[in-house]
């Protein structure tokens, strides 16, 4: 049954069919011949589907799409195991699977972001106040001295304050003299500082009389002292009593020590016992060491705690690093704050429908690597989230910065069908012996109803003769739609024989019927017809024969339906005494059924419509 059509690109013919009953573990082989009918090259996909059918593909390549060339033949071999009793439906369906060209809206990335946008980010993300002016330099308190000379510095402070018990000496005033010791004492301050007297410098400026200048100078002394003693400085400043005066010392030896010894930063700043006036000590030393080196400012950056003020700490370093055009820096710590943001336990980004100041944050940077990097590496940041939502909002928001849409032509594979049948194959499976094989192997084949054990029907051709052509397409056929469109129904058993019906083979015709046809399950009346045929007479030919009446009945229901179509013979001694009736007779014996039997001429082979009717003017 060749698919032959040239409106089709593919055609597929059968080469090879069973004719005979499917068993189990026998040859059970059907064939195709697929031909490219394109005139280029094409992919092909074949669906084969059993029911009660187990199959298996020979090549194995056409379990997947198989690609011809013009032109091109190939052939399928499919092998089929039944699984149950009656019938087994084999369904074969080829697609052509045709190369579409389409357009399409693609989304791409961007190679670049169309306008620029890190200024304007950073434009608002100033943070820092402008540091105040500090004079202090710790220079002003150390002086080149020694001991000798600060024994004298004390013994003239001492005479000056006995002079100053006489209320004139050398016209000279008491003012003038306090004065003086004032001058001396705060020299004698500083000296005790260079010499290593931190504490007795600290004495002598509490000796002052102005408190002014006595909290300016003992604070300084404190101060300066840090850049020569730090461990002997933090201890004294750890034993003020005044809070906001210790925090404010601890906070300007820090941000002394940013330019002395960066290291030591932190330690000086653990002194400050309170979280916000640490805090503010860290954003100044912070925006002093920026004006110096931007890896200093990050290093301090570590000491603040609240994630926030984290985030706009480096954003400050940001706009400094843009100021200076340092793109590399900045990507570092725009991936710094990435972090912070995505394993905080504390901030959360979804916030007021994600409208917050971190989300912002997080918007803003993702942007600047869009900018500074390349759209691609934007996009990698958006993948990688974990939330779908994050990453559906955010796409969004910088989808014109990211991404953009372009016309594409693709291509897309449209199956077409181009081959679509199914095929019923009778099959058994129950309790194999050797003269069911025998059978089967030799083309032996019975209708399905037969085999599922259902014997309502009232008409079985039994054909136990072989030609040079299978009568079994034909007989199935009419068997088929017999049954399938009528209330009524026909059976059949065809045993090709080879051998001249011997001994062996009349043990298998035997064996089956009785198998197959269970005569002493069925409790309805059946004709029985011995059916042959015989070469062609001019004319359909029928010739009748029985030992019961019942021929001339049949006869009348042929003219009837066929009228002067064909030729009606009954002849009684055709078949006496042949070995298909004794075997016949031997099995369908009880009154249930009656032997009929008919030959008919090769014109019924070749007139389907005729052979029908035939067959349906019986039932």
């Amino acid at each position: 049954m060749p698919n032959a059509d040239p409106n089709h690109v593919i055609s597929i013919s059968v080469t090879k069919f069973p004719q005979n009953l499917l068993i189990p573990a026998i040859d059970n082989a059907v064939s195709f011949q697929v031909t490219n009918q394109s005139t280029k090259e094409e992919h092909f996909k074949f669906v084969f589907e059993g029911e009660n059918l187990e199959i298996e593909v020979k090549p194995i390549e056409f379990l997947d799409e198989v690609l011809f060339k013009s032109g091109e033949t190939k052939a399928i071999q499919l092998q089929l195991e039944p699984t149950k009793n009656g019938f087994g439906k084999l369904t074969v369906n080829a697609y052509w699977m045709k190369l579409v060209e389409y357009i399409v809206n693609v989304e791409k990335i961007r190679d670049k972001i169309p306008l620029s946008k890190i200024s304007r980010i950073l434009k608002d993300k100033q943070y820092f106040k402008p540091s105040k002016s500090d004079s202090f330099n710790s220079k002003d308190f150390l002086i080149t001295t020694n001991k000798s000379e600060v024994k004298k510095i004390e013994k003239q402070i001492e005479e000056i304050r006995t002079a100053s018990t006489v209320s004139q000496v050398k016209n000279h005033s008491i003012n003038v003299l306090k004065s003086e010791i004032e001058v001396i004492l705060k020299l004698l301050a500083k000296s005790y500082l260079s010499i290593g007297e931190f504490y007795k410098a600290l004495e002598s400026a509490l000796q002052l009389t102005n408190e002014g200048e006595k909290t300016e100078l003992y604070y300084n002394l404190i101060r300066a002292n840090a850049t020569l003693n730090l461990e002997n400085t933090l201890q004294a400043i750890k034993n003020l009593n005044d809070i906001n005066k210790r925090n404010l010392v601890a906070k300007n030896i820090a941000l002394d020590y940013i330019k002395i010894d960066p290291e030591q930063v932190g330690k000086i700043l653990s002194i400050i016992e309170e979280d916000s006036a640490r805090e503010n000590a860290i954003l100044e030393v912070i925006s002093l060491s920026l004006e110096e080196d931007f890896k200093l400012a990050l290093k301090f950056a570590e000491f603040v705690k609240d994630e926030i003020v984290k985030i706009k700490v480096l954003f400050n370093i940001i706009k400094k690093l843009h100021d200076n055009k340092n793109s590399e820096s900045i990507l570092t710590i725009i991936n710094q704050i990435n972090q912070i943001i995505l394993n905080s336990n504390t901030i959360k980004l979804s916030d007021q429908n994600y409208r917050n100041p971190v989300y912002e944050f997080f918007k803003d940077t993702v942007c600047i690597i869009a900018e500074l990097d390349s759209p691609e590496a934007a996009d990698k940041i958006i993948t990688g989230l974990s939330s779908e939502e994050l990453k559906k909002i955010i796409t969004k928001d910088l989808y014109n910065e990211i991404y953009k849409l372009v016309e594409e032509k693709q291509t897309k594979v449209e199956p077409i069908g181009e081959f679509s049948q199914f095929f019923l194959l009778n099959t058994y499976t129950s309790q194999i012996n050797r003269e069911v094989k025998d059978f089967s192997l030799l083309g032996g084949n019975v209708s399905s109803n037969i085999l599922m054990g259902n014997f309502n029907f009232n008409i079985a051709l039994i054909s136990l003769f072989s030609f040079n052509f299978s009568i079994f397409p034909i007989i199935d056929r009419v068997y088929s739609e017999i049954n399938y469109n009528s209330k009524k129904s026909i059976s059949y058993y065809i045993y090709p024989s080879i051998k001249d019906h011997n001994q062996e083979e009349l043990n298998v015709i035997q064996t089956t019927l009785k198998k197959f046809f269970q005569p002493e399950s069925i409790k309805n009346r059946v004709t029985v017809f011995n059916l042959d045929f015989i070469p062609y007479l001019g004319k359909p030919s029928v010739i009748l024969s029985s030992i019961t009446d019942d021929v001339n009945t049949i006869k009348s229901k042929l003219v009837k339906k066929l009228g002067d179509r064909i030729d009606v013979i009954i002849d009684d001694d055709l078949f006496k005494g042949g070995k298909t009736v004794e075997s016949l007779n031997s099995i369908f014996y009880s009154n249930n059924f009656n032997i009929v039997n008919l030959i008919l001429s090769y014109e019924f082979i070749n007139d389907y419509d005729i052979f029908k009717t035939f067959i349906q003017s019986l039932i």
